[in-house]
């Protein structure tokens, strides 16, 4: 019994050093959800160093676009808090440019893991705020399949979840199914309540997404866009069907699965239809849309059969290394059980 427990001790310190889930059956893990965010943050950075955001007018043309439809209140503060900064503007993108690449570096880093979330929460306010317009909810055209709401909210919401433990490797389970619900939920219930018709605000979030993108972006939006025109009730009705599907189906354990892999459909859908892929192949991007952070958010959910601790799943590499780590500590342990043994 107490070889038997002291093994098991073993198994999860080892696996905790690793950093791998401890017999979850978890996709990924804290680590791979870091470095996964890691490598985003530096690709918005990388679009973020474009020059056609380093425009002096960039700040009240492009940016300000977030104060569109805005209530009086929410547009004035966007425009009070990006004023400032639009006289010196390229050098006030550099420095953007600069964050999030160092939030990027941080998170790809162990040591600075810590202090590049808490930057990267930050940022992510300030973002949401100014350059995200809160993700359009307050002017209720917003969808998820335009991208409400914000990609930059999903960044910390994934960042949230990617917080690390000394405990324990894996994700929060409990976290991660509140968050997913009310992510889900909350965007149907947010256009339901939407004060336009059916037919204008799919309408209108596609039209925004497929200004000034390629041709080949307009034709995969084209027929959802003359569908809406025609049979705005429907389109509306089936996304918030799909979202709420997705949103509760994870409560129940047999449609957990479904549910996510309906929900990496729906991302990849919104990405391509809804977003044309965040506008990344188009001057003026700054991130790649929320299609691949909704993607990354249901791979962190997914789960295969729960296994006892200490386990892998047979045949993989993980599996392999853990036989021989065990064997080298079931041997250590015999030594160290028998010299317990002889002692008086």
């Amino acid at each position: 019994m107490i070889r038997e427990r002291l093994r098991q001790d073993l198994f999860r310190s080892a696996r905790l050093s690793l950093g791998l889930p401890q017999g979850s059956g978890a996709l990924l893990n804290r680590r791979r959800v870091q470095i996964a965010l890691g490598v985003l943050w530096v690709f918005d950075g990388l679009l973020q160093a474009e020059p056609a955001n380093f425009a002096r007018d960039y700040p009240l043309g492009d940016l300000a676009q977030s104060a569109m439809g805005q209530p009086r209140l929410v547009n004035e503060s966007i425009f009070w808090l990006v004023h400032p900064f639009a006289a010196q503007w390229p050098l006030w993108n550099a420095a953007a440019v600069l964050v999030q690449l160092a939030i990027g570096a941080g998170l790809l880093s162990r040591p600075a893991v810590r202090p590049a979330l808490v930057l990267s929460f930050a940022w992510a306010l300030v973002v949401w705020w100014v350059g995200e317009g809160f993700g359009g909810i307050p002017t209720g055209f917003a969808t998820m399949l335009g991208g409400a709401p914000g990609a930059v909210l999903l960044y910390a919401l994934l960042g949230a979840l990617a917080w690390p433990r000394e405990d324990s490797a894996e994700l929060d389970r409990s976290w991660w199914t509140a968050s997913w619900v009310v992510l889900w939920v909350g965007s149907a219930v947010v256009q339901v309540a939407s004060p336009f018709p059916s037919s204008f605000l799919v309408k209108a979030n596609l039209a925004e997404s497929a200004a000034g993108q390629r041709w080949f972006l307009h034709e995969a939006s084209y027929w959802l866009y003359h569908l809406a025109a025609r049979s705005g009730t429907a389109v509306d009705v089936a996304l918030v069907v799909v979202e709420l599907a997705v949103g509760l189906g994870v409560l129940l354990p047999r449609l957990r699965l479904p549910s996510l892999a309906l929900a990496l459909a729906f991302a990849g859908f919104a990405w391509v239809v809804g977003q044309d892929l965040g506008g990344i192949l188009s001057a003026g991007a700054t991130d790649p849309g929320s299609g691949p952070l909704l993607a990354l958010l249901a791979l962190a959910g997914w789960r295969w059969a729960e296994q006892p601790v200490g386990t892998v799943p047979a045949g993989t590499a993980e599996a392999r290394a853990g036989r021989e780590d065990g064997q080298r500590a079931e041997g250590r342990m015999d030594r160290l059980v028998g010299a317990a043994a002889r002692v008086p």
